[in-house]
Parts: structure tokens; C-alpha cells; sequence
């Protein structure tokens, strides 16, 4: 019989202490779930340095008049100008999501010349990191400047 009770307690005892391993490991389980989840990963944007830069779209008209639209993007702050007609949009910049290779910004006016603009838009840009390109509403853009 005392045999009985040591060995119940010698089980009992083993089965406790793997029970409380497990609940360590569990808590730990949680505790690294919880850190990896808290890191905001969507916070950054893997083409934010790609954007940055000069970019550039070039054509002529059908009477054979060469134009030219260029963008540049610094930190948080953009340019506008194209000619003819001659115009020129300097503002402001967030990236405010990314998906996959798609940025959308949120484009803040703060300067304008011989264009009517809002002082407020949403622009989408799509990434072509492979061919040096960037494209705006439809329109292909290359980059013929590092910021």
C-alpha cells in the first residue's frame, strides 16, 4: 500500500511538473505571438527610398510640339512641373498604404502656378523597381534622377 502512495506521488509529481513545463512554454508561446503581432510591420513601406528621386514623361503633340511632365519626390515633399503649357505644383506627402508594389499618397498642395488643382488629393503610383519606372495615372514614368 505505501508502495502505492509513493508511486502515485512520484507520477502525480511527474505529470505536475510536465504540466507546469508546458504552461512555461505555452506563456512563452503567447508572449512571442503577442511581441510579433505588436511589431507594426504595416507601418513600413518597402518602396518609400524606390519613390524617391526625379521622374520623368516625355512626348510630342500631334502638330509635332515636344512636351515634358516631371515629378520629383523628396522625403515628404513633391514637385510638379511640365511644359507647355508651362506649370509648376510643389506640396507636400504621406504614404498612407502599400500594397504589394501599389503606393497611395496623400498629396498636400501648398504652392501653384497656371494650374488649377485641389489643394488636397489622393494619388496611386505603381512601383516597377525591374524597369526603372514608376507609373501615374496611367502614364509611365522614368527615373532620370536619384533624389
Amino acid at each position: 500500500m505505501l508502495y502505492h502512495l509513493i508511486l502515485l506521488w512520484w507520477v502525480s509529481n511527474r505529470v505536475l511538473g510536465a504540466f507546469l513545463i508546458l504552461l512555461h512554454v505555452m506563456a512563452l508561446v503567447a508572449m512571442a505571438v503577442y511581441y510579433f503581432n505588436s511589431v507594426n510591420r504595416h507601418n513600413h513601406i518597402f518602396n518609400r527610398r524606390y519613390l524617391l528621386g526625379t521622374w520623368q514623361l516625355k512626348g510630342t503633340t500631334p502638330e509635332g510640339e515636344a512636351w515634358q511632365f516631371t515629378y520629383l519626390f523628396t522625403e515628404n515633399e513633391f514637385e510638379m512641373h511640365g511644359a507647355p503649357p508651362e506649370f509648376l505644383v510643389r506640396g507636400t506627402y504621406s504614404i498612407v498604404r502599400e500594397v504589394e508594389s501599389l503606393l497611395t499618397l496623400e498629396m498636400k498642395v501648398q504652392q501653384e502656378q497656371a494650374i488649377d488643382i485641389p489643394d488636397f488629393f489622393v494619388q496611386q503610383v505603381a512601383i516597377d523597381q525591374k524597369n526603372q519606372r514608376i507609373t501615374i495615372d496611367g502614364r509611365v514614368y522614368q527615373k532620370v534622377a536619384d533624389r
